[in-house]
């Protein structure tokens, strides 16, 4: 009965993933979306630099600022800006926090009336793990399957209903939408394209410069050579 009940009411910190990758106050958003990108997640604490949590960064804050490009050359997806900017410039400050033992359906609850996509997890001062939307859905599913325990736990709320679960796998599907709504196309987004023409401004100017040190370094042999012949005569 222990077992079904610890199941039955799972735990925030059951669920988070507690080791949490953060950006701090002042990194460049590219490198943040490097990040996001290498570890297969959507949201990013970023503390300050005392390391106090300020704020939180989600890929829907970065298609704000830039979009994302396949390198032609390594084949992995690059971010590029179009201005340079910093993860606090754009981040959601002051974000909402659960603690480690909230239940999960009270991390439900939050995830969906304020219809955001994470939750950090806080353990007074302290940052404790991330819960994303897609693993409490998990959650939600797997203990709405199983057997309510006879002797709950008073701090418990009531298990989810079939109506919880139907309204967070709409939000999931609004998010969905709304994302593919905001992906930039060439044709739509001025965004894409001013990050287009800042990737080319950039290739342009790398090739400019490697084309001077070509000449430079071809000058400085040439100057070599008329000093060796000088010095001959």
């Amino acid at each position: 009965m222990a077992e079904t009940t610890r199941r039955a009411f799972m735990r925030v910190r059951d669920l988070m993933s507690s080791k949490v990758i953060s950006a701090r106050v002042g990194t460049p958003v590219e490198v943040a979306y490097q990040l996001m990108r290498d570890g297969g997640f959507r949201h990013l604490p970023v503390l300050s630099t005392t390391g106090k949590l300020v704020g939180i960064l989600s890929d829907r804050d970065l298609r704000g600022v830039g979009a994302i490009f396949k390198d032609a050359n390594s084949g992995i997806d690059e971010f590029l800006v179009t201005e340079p900017t910093t993860v606090e410039k754009i981040m959601v400050a002051n974000p909402i926090t659960v603690s480690p033992d909230a239940s999960v359906s009270t991390a439900v609850k939050i995830i969906r009336d304020k219809r955001i996509g994470a939750l950090i997890v806080t353990d007074g001062e302290e940052m404790v793990g991330i819960l994303s939307y897609l693993d409490v859905l998990d959650a939600a599913e797997r203990a709405h399957s199983e057997p309510r325990p006879r002797h709950p736990d008073p701090g418990d709320t009531q298990p989810l209903n079939m109506q919880e679960i139907s309204n967070l796998r709409q939000q999931m599907a609004d998010e969905l939408s709304e994302f593919r709504a905001s992906t930039p196309s060439p044709k739509k987004s001025s965004v894409e394209l001013q990050a287009r023409q800042a990737r080319l401004a950039q290739q342009e100017a790398r090739r400019l410069s490697q084309a001077k040190e070509r000449s430079d370094a071809t000058q400085e042999i040439m100057n070599d050579i008329r000093s060796q012949l000088d010095e001959d005569d």
